[in-house]
């Protein structure tokens, strides 16, 4: 027997936060044709499961939210023994395999790379333990380093212009230019991306999950 392994992400937009997402967004999940990313079988419901939605640390809130999210599983993986086999569908508020909110990430990178707050005035704003708010900061400093020129490679991919920002921009700012121009550039090839709300942040999950095979594949 194959060993049990960890569900793979397929991220779609089912509304803009927790409240959107269970007003409409459980059915809208409920509703979709989702297929394999690795065999584009159609993928079988195999139940719902609860994943946890950080808005603040637990010692600031014990009690996080926990959201319903559906689990599928491709019959013809499952039938040849091949990993992955076993998804989960996400909504593109979460990022996958973290816990707190993509908005909620995003105020934390705002105040601390734009702003230039330090960790314990950004704990006492957002309610997010400043140990976690320096691991945070320390991995994306290297990360958005990383995709500035992978960004801007995209833009140019797509056919879209690399936006022209100020010698003086900091970093967060580069990055900030680079996704909306990346944004606008992939929409005008792929109008559903131009559905997908939310902040650079979010959206760049999105990217990032089609990059990886964990978007939701059209028939």
């Amino acid at each position: 027997m194959a060993p049990n392994r960890q569900s793979i992400p397929i991220v779609v937009y089912a509304g803009r936060n927790i409240k959107e997402y269970l007003t409409w967004g459980i059915a809208a999940v409920a509703a979709m044709v989702l297929y394999c990313p690795v065999c584009n079988t159609r993928l079988v419901g195999n139940g719902w499961r609860k994943r946890i939605a950080k808005s603040q640390s637990r010692g600031f809130d014990p009690n996080p939210d926990w959201i319903p999210v559906h689990e599928l599983m491709c019959p013809t993986c499952q039938a040849m023994d091949r990993h992955p086999r076993h998804f989960r569908v996400l909504v593109s508020f979460l990022y996958p395999f973290k816990h707190f909110l993509q908005c909620v990430r995003l105020a934390v990178f705002d105040r601390a790379l734009q702003q230039g707050q330090r960790p314990v005035a950004i704990e006492a704003a957002t309610c997010v333990d400043r140990w976690l708010i320096q691991v945070w900061i320390h991995r994306a400093l290297g990360i958005l380093t990383t995709a500035l020129p992978e960004l801007a490679a995209e833009v140019l991919r797509f056919g879209g212009q690399v936006p022209v920002v100020s010698m003086d921009a900091v970093l967060w700012e580069r990055w900030w230019a680079l996704g909306l121009g990346l944004r606008k550039a992939m929409a005008a090839v792929d109008p559903e991306l131009a559905a997908v709300a939310g902040s650079v942040l979010e959206w760049v999950t999105v990217l990032g999950a089609r990059r990886r095979r964990w978007w939701a594949l059209a028939p």
